[in-house]
């Protein structure tokens, strides 16, 4: 019997407010670099206009193309794009509030048993000795619809403590 799958996105309107943010830094950028012919002679200026240009593209990729935040099914949870977690090898989940960028978010910690090791991606190494950790869940990214359904998938697989 094939197993069922929950996919949870990143909130759209979030995404949407940063695409919207760095179109407009494109813009200002743009029309500073077309309003000043000197900028043209200035590496830095040029490096500045590449860099709101990346970080444009990257907030249009990701606003029109979802990328999933979890994918949860019977046997495991994969986290945007790491490797699937098995739930026997959870010990608990809990929901903690972590200061980010100055203010408190909220945040589903997923702690593995004693001796079970998991492959980490790139971003899972800076995060593991920090307060997100290396399996964690940005509650702060959903909607609180999807924050609300998670949690309940979650509880019905782990202990969790809220």
């Amino acid at each position: 019997m094939k197993s069922q799958e929950k996919i949870f996105y990143y909130s759209s309107l979030k995404l949407g407010v940063w695409f919207a943010v760095n179109a407009a830094a494109l813009i200002t950028v743009v029309f500073a670099f077309l309003s000043c012919w000197c900028l043209y002679y200035w590496w830095e200026a040029w490096m500045v206009l590449a860099l709101v240009g990346i970080s444009f593209v990257a907030s249009a990729w990701v606003y029109f193309f979802p990328q999933p935040l979890a994918v949860i099914t019977r046997q495991s949870i994969k986290i945007d794009r790491s490797v699937p977690l098995l739930w026997k090898d959870v010990s608990f989940a809990e929901e903690k509030n972590v200061r980010c960028c100055l203010r408190r978010k909220r945040i589903i910690v997923l702690h593995l048993r004693d001796g079970v090791d998991y492959p980490l991606n790139f971003m899972q190494k800076l995060c593991r000795n920090s307060c997100f950790t290396a399996f964690s869940i940005p509650l702060y990214a959903m909607s609180a619809e999807d924050g609300a359904e998670i949690k309940r998938q979650i509880a019905d697989y782990a202990e969790y403590r809220g």
